[in-house]
């Protein structure tokens, strides 16, 4: 009810603002005056009637205020309830804090009490005294055999015998192997073990299967620019060289990466013992390695101490 009668108020306004016009055009224009004093003079008096009604009948209420006071009183209320148990809190530690410095102090004034000797102790010392004890001597037992599962677990696998050997081999005396012995000692290696291989294949000592492609040439100046001067001096190497494939496993395949096959002066093989094309199983260290490479390809450098022509 109270929002109605704001509403006629405000429509008594505007026809109080109308007839304020009215009068004024009809002044202008010498017209009857008789209708906008009317209108006028009835607007304002509903207007005072409306407003009277509104202001005795229908008062605004304090609630919201009252709500709001009431709101801010209990936030109040919350904070200084948080305020008082951080202080309670703190209190507490801090009392926990002096007991447990007072039982630390304790703990440190006390004297550590004697333990009394027990049984174990007797006979420990007595053991150490050498003096003899009754004491009943059992049965060796014997140990039992191993199960299957755990016989499979200590069994090395292929790999890890490969490996084994290959350490071996580099802590053996490799001059003083016959032919046979350093064969059996170079482990086989195919394309994917040479090219991406995550971990340096340097002094190890391989079987390779290679495919002889490119004859390559470096001169005195050239060596120097490439190479150190005390690598080559440390193999003996020779000038000419090779540029060869090797086999992928399980495929008559050698396209791909290429390793670069050295020779040196003291095992007796050079570049002109082979042409381009020829098929070889060569046994060797490999000298230089690295897997930091440009084209995605690790680069190896191959010394052959024994060259068997495969015959494909």
């Amino acid at each position: 009810m109270g929002v109605l009668l704001g509403v006629l108020d405000f429509i008594c306004l505007i026809l109080i603002c109308a007839s304020i016009i009215c009068f004024v055009v009809s002044v202008l224009k010498k017209k009857s005056k008789k209708v906008p004093i009317i209108t006028f003079v009835t607007s304002f008096a509903l207007l005072i009637v409306f407003t009277f009604i509104a202001v005795t009948f229908f008062p605004v209420s304090d609630k919201t205020t009252e709500v709001k006071t009431s709101e801010e009183v209990s936030a109040n209320n919350i904070t200084e309830k948080k305020k008082q148990d951080n202080v309670e809190n703190n209190d507490k530690n801090a009392q926990k804090q002096s007991k447990n410095e007072k039982e630390n102090d304790k703990h440190k004034q006390e004297p550590a009490k004697k333990q009394e000797p027990t049984k174990d102790t007797a006979l420990n010392e007595q053991e150490k005294k050498h003096e003899p004890a009754d004491v009943q001597q059992s049965p060796v037992q014997e140990p039992e055999p191993p199960s299957e599962d755990e016989a499979i677990e200590t069994e090395p696998s292929v790999n890890e015998e490969k490996t084994q050997e290959n350490e071996k081999s580099q802590e053996v005396d490799v001059s003083s192997l016959s032919e046979d012995e350093y064969k059996n000692m170079c482990e086989i290696l195919w394309y994917d073990e040479i090219f991406f291989s995550k971990d340096s294949l340097e002094g190890k000592y391989v079987r390779l299967d290679l495919f002889v492609e490119e004859w390559r040439f470096f001169n005195n100046k050239a060596a120097y620019d490439v190479f150190a001067t005390d690598f080559i001096n440390k193999y003996n190497l020779q000038r000419e060289f090779y540029k060869c494939g090797v086999q992928r496993e399980n495929e008559n395949s050698y396209v791909g990466g290429q390793i670069t096959m050295y020779f040196t002066n003291d095992n007796g093989y050079s570049a002109s013992d082979m042409t381009e094309g020829d098929h070889l199983i060569a046994y060797g260290e490999i000298i230089e390695y690295s897997t930091l490479t440009v084209d995605g390809y690790n680069s190896c450098s191959f010394l052959p101490k024994y060259i068997e022509n495969n015959g494909q």
